[in-house]
C-alpha cells in the first residue's frame, strides 16, 4: 500500500487462506481492515469481529482515569448494551457526570450481578437525588 500498489495489495489480501492454522482473529481483522481500505468497498467492515470487549476495557480505563464522558462514549459505541457489566460501567459513568437518575436506572440492573459495586453507588445516587428512603434502604443492604 505504501508503494502505491493498491491492486496488487487487494489481490494478495483476497487470496489469503483464512482457514489455515496461522490466521488468528487479530490477523483476519487486520486483513479485512486493509481490504476495505484498498477496495473502497463500503461493506468490508461487515466481516469484522465485534470491538465490544476492547471498548469495555477502555471504558473501565477511562473511569479509572476519572474521565466519565469518555467512558460513556466508549460504552455507547458497543454493539451489546444490555449486559450487567455494561450497566455497571454505564451507571458509574453517569455518576461521574452527575446524572444520578440515569445512574440509578443502570445500577439497579447491574445490582444482581455486581452487588458489592452497585449497592454502595446506589446509596450515593439516591442521597444525591434526595430520596432518603431509598438511600437508607441501600445503606442497610450494605450492612448485611
Amino acid at each position: 500500500l505504501r508503494q502505491g500498489k493498491e491492486l496488487y495489495a487487494q489481490n494478495l489480501l483476497e487470496g489469503i487462506d483464512t482457514a489455515g492454522i496461522y490466521c488468528a482473529e487479530a490477523l483476519e481483522r487486520r486483513r479485512l481492515l486493509l481490504l476495505g481500505q484498498v477496495s473502497g468497498e463500503p461493506r468490508a467492515a461487515a466481516g469484522l469481529p465485534s470491538l465490544d470487549e476492547e471498548l469495555l476495557l477502555r471504558a473501565r480505563e477511562a473511569l479509572a482515569e476519572n474521565d466519565p464522558s469518555r467512558a460513556a462514549r466508549l460504552l455507547d459505541a458497543m454493539e451489546v448494551r444490555d449486559s450487567p457489566r455494561w450497566m455497571l460501567l454505564r451507571g458509574l459513568a453517569c455518576m461521574g457526570r452527575k446524572e444520578y437518575a440515569d445512574a440509578v436506572s443502570c445500577l439497579r440492573l447491574a445490582e444482581g450481578s455486581f452487588p458489592e459495586q452497585a449497592i454502595p453507588k446506589l446509596e450515593l445516587c439516591y442521597r444525591e437525588l434526595k430520596d432518603y428512603q431509598n438511600a437508607y434502604f441501600y445503606a442497610c443492604k450494605q450492612k448485611k
